[in-house]
């Protein structure tokens, strides 16, 4: 499945973006956020799926299989969860991960955490842009195209730099699925 983690993390090119699971990790989203909200600062259940992801399923993937296997029962899956949890997530968080056991949809927390993190970035007025140039570009340069940005899309960058030697010369930028070039090479970059 496809995922946008936060934080540095970024979708690996040979991942599948389904659109069904796409629509059905929304829902799942959006109760999320909902009860985030209900439940203390979003940010900080966001950072708890995160954590979730990459310090707990990504360390230990015989952990990952044992929840995604059909072998193990819904409320095995259930009571492990809140063992391994128990004082070390808000009941918020383990409550979510349960009905996610329940409904048999915990293969789809990638999915849900990369639908999370597009409302949650929607909601304040952000969009995501990786952006790939040929060469390392100054912090002076990066805050006028972040200002550029802003203008032209209406919203906060969330600005993700690459260098990518495969360029010649200018800045590959990308919002969801639109490309936008700039290939003039022009020292001030002030064509951007």
């Amino acid at each position: 499945m496809a995922q946008a983690p936060q934080n540095g993390s970024q979708v690996h090119a040979t991942e599948v973006i389904d659109p069904q699971a796409e629509q059905i990790g929304q829902v799942y989203a959006q109760a999320f956020l909902a009860s985030a909200e209900q439940d203390g600062p979003v940010e900080d259940r966001l950072d708890a799926l995160d954590s979730f992801i990459e310090d707990v399923l990504a360390a230990s993937p015989d952990f990952e299989k044992f929840l995604l296997s059909a072998i193990v029962g819904r409320e095995h899956k259930e009571q492990v969860i809140a063992e391994v949890l128990k004082g070390r997530a808000s009941q918020m968080f383990l409550s979510f991960l349960q009905v996610l056991g329940h409904h048999e949809r915990l293969d789809m927390l990638r999915t849900i955490r990369h639908r999370c993190r597009h409302l949650y970035e929607q909601l304040h007025g952000q969009i995501r842009v990786q952006m790939q140039t040929a060469t390392a570009i100054s912090p002076p340069l990066e805050q006028r195209i972040r200002q550029r940005l802003q203008e032209v899309l209406g919203a906060e960058p969330i600005i993700e730099s690459q260098v990518n030697a495969d360029l010649l010369a200018g800045i590959v930028l990308r919002t969801g699925d639109r490309d936008r070039k700039s290939t003039r090479l022009n020292p001030s970059h002030t064509d951007i």
